[in-house]
């Protein structure tokens, strides 16, 4: 199984994805700037001492639905770009994630835009993907078909005793962004106990057109040492919970197969 592991503890960062001023030129792409990619999206962008400079059109939605559409910020402004190259039917696509302004759900609107692989890339898809306060790439991509796979983004933050993440797989179909799943994870770090939650999301290669996806949470428990201590190796107990997404060819997306999740969820919210 091809799989990527994601520590409740860790910061949203991609193994493979790489930051970019907005104003260099996209690798394999001749003098094409990632300023050229973005305008695509906002096309009254232009560069100014700080980066690029403009207004977001109305009509972008979030990539889990258009309810958690956050606030569009009232200029947008982009120093940098996050880049991640991800299969689909055979293509490199390029995702493009931008922190483009105040905004969003929690005060920072991020946006993730996907452009083909063209001479010079055109925009396919472009999708809010903030929920929480820092948002990007979540690990690396991986296959979930002989030419393609998904990619995971997501949002978090954290204080000094609990930690919240929530991540959303997606792929490209038919030239669009398309969610596989969504995922929370939960950790707290206390004087009564300490929790930690470990995502775990991989595909086995198959006969079907996209393969089974399977994820698993394992949840990591212990009673805090006296005095507020470190727990003991031994202290910790360990649970795992476990949902699969297969295929539906006839509706061209993933559906869940089994969610164990949801019960995951009620003990979190005990815990809030």
């Amino acid at each position: 199984m091809k799989q990527l592991a994601l520590a409740v503890l860790l910061a949203l960062v991609s193994t493979t994805a790489f930051a970019q001023t907005v104003t260099d030129t996209v690798a394999g792409h001749g003098e094409v700037t990632y300023f050229d990619l973005m305008k695509q999206v906002i096309p009254d962008l232009t560069l100014g001492e700080n980066g690029a400079i403009g207004h977001l059109p109305e009509g972008i939605e979030h990539l889990q639905g258009a309810d958690m559409t956050g606030e569009a910020p009232e200029l947008v402004e982009i120093g940098y770009v996050n880049v991640e190259t991800v299969k689909s039917g055979g293509e490199d696509m390029l995702w493009v994630v931008a922190d483009i302004g105040a905004g969003g759900n929690l005060g920072t609107y991020t946006l993730l835009s996907v452009f083909d692989s063209g001479a010079t890339p055109k925009l396919l898809d472009a999708k809010e993907i903030d929920t929480d306060q820092m948002t990007g790439f979540a690990g690396a991509p991986f296959a979930i078909a002989e030419d393609s796979q998904a990619m995971m983004v997501g949002s978090e933050h954290f204080n000094s005793s609990q930690s919240y993440q929530q991540r959303t797989l997606a792929h490209v179909y038919d030239r669009k962004l398309q969610v596989i799943a969504t995922f929370s994870l939960f950790g707290t770090r206390g004087c009564e106990e300490w929790t930690t939650e470990e995502l775990t999301v991989g595909a086995d290669e198959g006969y079907t057109d996209y393969w089974t996806i399977d994820a698993t949470i394992l949840r990591h428990r212990a009673l805090a040492g006296q005095e507020c201590e470190d727990p003991l190796d031994s202290d910790w107990r360990h649970r795992e919970f476990i949902a699969q997404y297969v295929w539906d060819s006839s509706e061209n997306h993933y559906v869940s197969a089994r969610d164990d999740f949801e019960d995951l969820a009620r003990m979190d919210e005990a815990l809030f």
